[in-house]
């Protein structure tokens, strides 16, 4: 018997659109972040908030740990 580690199930099309949703949610979150911290001396540090506000919106609804750290490295990555 073979085992299958890269088994991937088939999404519907809601499913794909939820997760790109999520995906472009994560983006902009790591966007804002990497924007609060400017090399100039301009008051954007507001930003912090603001970039936040997508991620733990997202956070919120994910169930498994492995689509949390998903989700945190895309945010951290951008």
């Amino acid at each position: 018997m073979k085992l299958k580690f890269w088994h991937r199930i088939p999404l519907t099309p809601e499913e794909r659109q939820l997760r790109n949703k999520q995906r472009w949610l994560g983006i902009l979150s790591g966007t804002l972040l990497g924007l609060s911290f400017p090399p100039v001396p301009i008051p954007a540090t507001i930003l912090i908030f603001f970039g936040l506000i997508p991620y733990f919106f997202v956070l919120d609804k994910k169930e498994k740990l492995v689509e949390i750290n998903r989700l945190t490295y895309l945010t951290a990555f951008i």
